[in-house]
């Protein structure tokens, strides 16, 4: 019960956020940039403890639970957002991590279900738990990078109808799309590498089996061919944003969505 109390306390924060942002962008008087920073800022805390009181529940760490997988993907996604906004000096570019973070979150409180099986020895062992770390903060990455490319197809589509409205740059946009995604390509790269050394050290292949391993490796894939895409001579930068929108979808299909088909179907 405490860990829904801050799963829906980050929530709040994350929908003030969200509030905060689109009135900064409007132009509305007062604080709003900052109001957004320290909403998402704090709702990033918030997540951090509800996490922790999850783990505590369950008594570990599973990314069986979809629950857990939830708050860790938002929170990974908060951190990379925060952290890359702050480097390129963005001030508040997060209107759409901030719904993003809001809808995961309600799904998390009021669809997803908790618990997961128990994780057997070979499970329970580092590198299993290192490569579900470099996946989540992968994601993270690229969720951000698909919510820069959002915001950019909004501020094409408001520039010309609104021209007072705050939005940032379009090279500021650019820039946290393209430094998101080579995030995302070391973290998942680095997980995939991890996944495939622990799964020949516990069943001597190169795969444990599980499908998620096979959507993050598509994911990268799809994430180099965002990064790829800056070589094209026309328009690489809309090659670059629809690749990374499609990475976004691919990464939330596959963490949060096929463990679910596959017990519908009795996989």
């Amino acid at each position: 019960m405490m860990s829904e109390f801050w799963a829906i306390l980050a929530a709040l924060l994350a929908g003030l956020a969200g509030l905060a942002s689109g009135l900064a962008i409007v132009r509305l008087r007062g604080p709003w940039t900052g109001v957004a920073v320290v909403a998402r800022s704090l709702s990033a805390v918030s997540l951090v403890v509800a996490l922790i009181l999850a783990v505590a529940a369950g008594g570990k760490w599973s990314p069986f639970d979809l629950q857990q997988v939830t708050l860790a993907l938002v929170l990974a996604m908060l951190i990379v957002h925060l952290a890359l906004a702050w480097r390129l000096g963005l001030g508040d570019a997060g209107l759409a991590v901030d719904l993003l973070a809001l809808v995961l979150l309600l799904a998390k409180i009021l669809i997803i279900q908790p618990g997961a099986p128990l994780l057997d020895c070979a499970q329970r062992a580092v590198p299993f738990q290192v490569q579900w770390v470099l996946f989540l903060l992968g994601a993270g990455a690229i969720l951000v990078a698909g919510c820069a490319a959002l915001m950019l197809a909004l501020r094409l589509a408001l520039s010309g109808q609104w021209p007072d409205l705050d939005l940032a740059s379009r090279s500021g946009f650019l820039d946290l799309l393209t430094q998101a995604t080579f995030l995302a390509l070391v973290a998942l790269g680095s997980g995939l590498v991890v996944s495939a050394w622990w799964a020949w050290w516990a069943v001597g292949t190169l795969s444990s089996g599980d499908p998620r391993e096979g959507w993050m490796a598509m994911a990268w894939l799809v994430a180099a061919m965002s990064l790829s895409a800056w070589q094209l001579e026309d328009r690489r930068g809309r090659w670059a944003a629809v690749w990374a929108v499609t990475a976004s979808a691919i990464v939330l299909l596959g963490l949060l969505v096929v463990l679910d088909l596959q017990q519908v179907m009795g996989i």
